[in-house]
């Protein structure tokens, strides 16, 4: 998405890493990009590919791990996937978590302003 020079992103919502319950893989053993979020509502989402999504929730678990460690469960996940291998730590995954976020964001804000 490309912002033209007058137009500005609106924050719509926001989550906190202590508020999530749940992380729901969907299929854990087929290719498939799209997860759930449980907070008090569930909140689906698409990554761009079945490794991004892994990358995404090994991060996940990084950082509850390191600054909250509460019991998050994640479900219909191929568990081979999620063990620390460290790679959450490697910059380019941290990277493209964060560009995930951001295009999701984007797709809320595009859809939110077409309705």
């Amino acid at each position: 998405m490309t912002l033209r020079q007058n137009e500005q992103l609106e924050k719509i919502s926001s989550w906190f890493l202590e508020d999530l319950k749940l992380v729901d893989g969907k299929e854990a053993h087929q290719d498939n990009p799209h997860f759930d979020l449980h907070f008090d509502k569930v909140y689906g989402w698409e990554s761009s590919s079945t490794a991004s999504k892994y990358t995404f929730v090994r991060c996940l678990q990084e950082l509850n791990h390191h600054y909250l460690r509460k019991k998050i469960t994640f479900v219909n996940f191929d568990a081979d996937y999620l063990i620390d291998t460290s790679s959450c730590m490697n910059r380019g995954d941290c990277m493209l978590a964060l560009n995930m976020f951001v295009l999701y964001i984007s797709n809320c804000l595009c859809l939110s302003a077409c309705k």
